[in-house]
């Protein structure tokens, strides 16, 4: 039979090993919940080119899509692509990134480009376009865009000589004057 000294010993080790298991399944837990928010964070994330970001993915969908976007359309992008943009307004979050990013550029009234458009998508839309697929013309020089960029845009061939009477026709709600 073993003495006290030796039961004493044994009960002692089995508290501190009791003690070192809580310990360890504790730190085992919590690294648990750190590594399920970065396997959450990586899924969340498009990999669009290194490292995995938001601007990274957004930069695709753009790349993509060739035309300028309305920044609530590209979350909604991003989203059905399954990329978790953060934050208590995340359609503000998507401006955010894009402004904090040299790639970008902003066409006015909420829509965003590339810069390496220089002004000009590759897939411009033409005709008539629906609400989300608006041609936006960015202002140069802060400057009012002339006669003939309005001409182009609303697709008429409408001269400085017939433009006062089309002004006139729009007020009026007919049809452009023939000139």
């Amino acid at each position: 039979m073993a003495g006290p000294s030796t039961r004493r010993y044994i009960v002692e080790k089995i508290a501190s090993l009791r003690a070192q298991h809580e310990k360890i399944a504790a730190d085992l837990d919590a690294f648990e919940r750190v590594l399920a928010v970065m396997d959450a964070d990586d899924a969340a994330e498009v990999e669009t080119g290194s490292p995995k970001t938001v601007p990274n993915a957004i930069l695709q969908l753009l790349q993509e899509t060739g035309r300028p976007m309305h920044y609530t359309t590209i979350l909604e992008q991003l989203q059905k692509r399954g990329v978790v943009v953060r934050g208590q307004d995340p359609s503000k979050n998507v401006g955010a990134h894009m402004s904090g990013d040299p790639r970008f550029v902003s066409n006015g009234q909420g829509f965003w480009g590339l810069k390496s458009w220089g002004g000009n998508p590759p897939n411009q839309a033409s005709g008539p376009a629906e609400a989300s697929e608006r041609r936006v013309v960015p202002l140069t020089s802060g400057r009012a865009p002339s006669k003939s960029e309005i001409a182009d845009l609303i697709d008429t061939s409408t001269t400085d000589a017939n433009w006062d009477g089309w002004i006139a026709d729009q007020e009026r709600g007919q049809s452009p004057s023939a000139g």
